[in-house]
């Protein structure tokens, strides 16, 4: 049971393959799973097993990779047990995450026939609903979409604004061009932030900001494979878990 601020503290932290297990003060004990923390889903087991507590036990901070987690960011959403009762169920933080792909191109050529590729490859049999974008610089060095594409679902498309909500959230507002569907919406990008470490939109400009070209991709989860096997041109990329729910996006972009 939830007394009091003081047991939740973390007291120590471990993790296996696929699972992120923490132990609070107060006796219970918390298992999610890892592959929610991208940046210790990759990382080695022995960064992994480098932690600190932070401050008396308020969070836990990984030196190696820069990963910082909060007590109460990880119970956030976990209603209070029973008395005498542990939590013995993962924390669902979404039932439905998102995926934000990011690839690197020689060209704006390139990038388009990954895209084509991407359209074209399963139709309307792929499962799940994504917006994609090709982005270049134009001749005043102002980040320009020049081409994209919105798979629907049934319940009706992202109309675009996921990927511009992404773009407004990686690239720096001076040079956007003005008007891409998605980059004002603010409710929109604190959906994706939200979901992200603090340094995935830096790492993911630094390998864009030089780039000819780029394709970006956000949709959910059960789209990665599909952009995996597309994406074949691309000169390197990046593959992020957003942990924000699909559906809640969508209700957003719904509202508008």
């Amino acid at each position: 049971m939830i007394t009091s601020a003081a047991d939740e503290r973390i007291r120590e932290v471990s993790t296996t393959d696929e699972e992120l297990i923490v132990a609070f003060i107060d006796g219970r004990t918390l298992s999610v799973p890892l592959v929610w923390y991208p940046r210790l889903f990759h990382a080695s087991p022995e960064q992994r097993s480098d932690w600190r507590l932070i401050g008396d036990g308020d969070g836990v901070h990984w030196p190696q990779i820069d990963e910082d987690l909060s007590a109460a960011g990880l119970l956030r959403g976990v209603s209070a047990a029973p008395a005498a009762r542990e939590i013995s169920q993962p924390v669902k933080r979404s039932d439905n995450p998102l995926f934000l792909y990011a690839g690197e191109y020689e060209n704006v050529e390139d990038a388009k026939a990954d895209l084509a590729t991407l359209r074209e490859m399963h139709g309307e049999h792929m499962a799940g609903t994504y917006d994609a974008a090709v982005i270049t610089k134009n001749e005043e060095g102002k980040i320009q979409i020049v081409d994209k594409i919105e798979k629907p679902t049934q319940r009706g498309g992202w109309a675009g604004m996921a990927v511009g909500a992404a773009i407004g959230l990686i690239i720096p507002p001076a040079i956007l061009v003005s008007g891409l569907p998605g980059v004002g919406a603010d409710a929109l990008i604190g959906h994706l932030e939200g979901g992200m470490s603090r340094s995935d939109p830096r790492e993911v400009w630094k390998m864009l900001d030089n780039s000819e070209a780029a394709l970006l991709v956000v949709g959910e989860a059960t789209v990665e494979r599909a952009v995996d096997e597309a994406t074949a041109r691309a000169k390197r990329d990046l593959k992020k878990v957003i942990r924000a729910d699909a559906r809640e996006v969508e209700r957003e972009i719904a509202t508008r």
